[in-house]
């Protein structure tokens, strides 16, 4: 019997000719850190521990502040009634 030119029954090792190639380890882990990042938000949102967004967050619940009107250099003019 002959043996097969890509047999490497001597070593006991599988040729990697039939396996595909692996996935880099940054895919990996950037897909590892991408879940554990969308399962937090998950997480925050139903838990409410985010607390509420949008534009009235940053705001202390008042009304908004009124709007400073400048002097214009032609009210600081004195006036020749004195």
């Amino acid at each position: 019997m002959s043996k097969l030119p890509n047999s490497n029954n001597d070593t006991g090792a599988k040729p990697t000719e039939d396996r595909p190639p692996s996935t880099p380890r940054w895919v990996k882990v950037s897909g590892i850190i991408v879940i554990s990042l969308v399962l937090l938000f998950v997480i925050m949102k139903l838990t409410g521990i985010g607390g509420n967004h949008g534009p009235g967050r940053h705001t202390s619940g008042v009304e908004p502040a009124e709007q400073i009107e400048l002097e214009t250099p032609e009210d600081q003019i004195p006036s020749g009634d004195d």
